[in-house]
């Protein structure tokens, strides 16, 4: 945050923008809580912002894949949450789930003709 214009912000308080304020003690400044409902999704929010400027300042797509994964581990080694752990991401040549169809699917049953 370079430039601190006035505005509506709703932006969590991190060290960050905590040190950016105390150097601008001119700027009258309005704080509130957050509603314990509302505080998963802004909380992911903040940490998906965060980390995708990290993985962006990692060019190396293996180092990528290992930091998702270990973040995705710290998360899932909390009291109840193990199952979490099955969401490792996996290193594949295309890791990109695009589409499921049934069997079958585009086909007019009869054998070696297709539908359009």
């Amino acid at each position: 945050m370079k430039l601190l214009a006035p505005g509506i912000y709703e932006a969590l308080l991190d060290e960050y923008l905590h040190e950016t304020l105390a150097r601008h003690p001119e700027l009258r400044t309005v704080f509130g809580k957050i509603d314990p409902e509302e505080q998963p999704a802004r909380y992911a929010a903040f940490v998906a912002k965060m980390l995708e400027q990290a993985l962006r300042e990692e060019s190396d797509p293996e180092k990528r894949l290992a930091l998702c994964n270990h973040l995705l581990g710290q998360v899932a080694h909390g009291s109840g949450r193990s199952h979490l752990g099955k969401h490792q991401l996996l290193a594949d040549q295309k890791p990109l789930l695009l589409e499921i169809t049934p069997p079958h699917y585009g086909t007019s049953g009869i054998p070696g003709l297709t539908r359009r």
